[in-house]
């Protein structure tokens, strides 16, 4: 495989990674607004939201950040 090859194989496995934290995080919030567990769009929040907001968008980084290093191995020649 050449170096070029692999290049661009590492960019996508870390563009797939970004496109799914992107398309999940999203997706739970417009969930989250239209159950009305968060107020509609620019609205304030009260302060515990803050925090459920920040938990839920930390446990789907951290899950974005497993898909990525999961892609990864499955690179030649890559050691993780």
């Amino acid at each position: 495989m050449t170096e070029t090859h692999q290049t661009f194989r590492s960019v996508g496995v870390i563009a797939v990674g970004l496109a799914a934290l992107s398309v999940t995080s999203t997706s739970v919030d417009t969930l989250m607004h239209a159950s009305g567990i968060v107020p509609v769009w620019f609205q304030p929040m009260a302060g515990a939201l803050f925090f459920v907001a920040n938990a839920y968008r930390a446990l789907i980084n951290v899950a974005g950040c497993c898909l990525i290093a999961r892609l990864w191995r499955t690179l030649d020649g890559c050691d993780v």
